[in-house]
């Protein structure tokens, strides 16, 4: 209840989210990371699956459903550039899990205080999952783990996207070459790039 409360924004008051927490964890959460999964196969049977599973895999955290994705609070206090001793095997099993799964997964930067996982379940893991599944299926990449380390940048753009038009941001020697693409059905563009 704790985590669905704060993930839908009921729970927001310092006091309130630290009480709470240290109910629902016992511990501070400094250095852990939030981890979202989801599942090709969306089922209830596949959800429970998934979820008795992770906590064989990881029994120092409960894997909570929330919206169609399951939710974890990890003691990872990792990005991906800079684990420290342990972290590989744990991510090691998540990645096995996840393939086994068909299953793809966001991870955020890991979390100063229990105040921080509203902030690194929305901005930070669900980027990494919806930025990753784009960014794998236009490179062909085969990975199923994304970290929010790895999408900064891309999530800058995109939200720079959303404010600007594109043929703002190019620059005109790149949209006269496109033009000139487009008139003589060459490919200087795609050969720049």
């Amino acid at each position: 209840c704790f985590l669905h409360d704060v993930l839908n924004g009921h729970c927001s008051d310092g006091p309130e989210i630290q009480e709470r927490a240290a109910c629902f964890l016992g511990e501070d959460l400094r250095g852990y990371n939030v981890l979202i999964i989801w599942q090709k196969e969306n089922s209830d049977m596949y959800r429970k699956h998934a979820i008795f599973t992770l906590r064989l895999l990881f029994p120092q955290s409960q894997p909570v459903l929330y919206q169609d994705k399951l939710v974890m609070i990890l003691p990872l206090g990792a990005t991906r550039q800079g684990m420290r001793a342990g972290v590989a095997a744990t991510l090691d099993r998540l990645t096995e899990f996840l393939e086994s799964e068909d299953a793809y997964g966001g991870i955020s930067d890991p979390m100063e205080s229990c105040h921080d996982i509203w902030r690194a379940f929305h901005h930070q893991a669900v980027p990494a999952l919806e930025l990753g599944l784009k960014l794998r299926d236009r490179r062909d990449d085969q990975s199923c783990l994304f970290w929010y380390a790895d999408c900064r940048l891309y999530r800058l753009v995109e939200a720079a996207h959303a404010q600007i038009p594109e043929r703002e941001m190019i620059n005109d020697f790149l949209l006269r070459i496109v033009d000139y693409d487009r008139s003589r059905q060459t490919a200087y563009f795609r050969t720049l790039c």
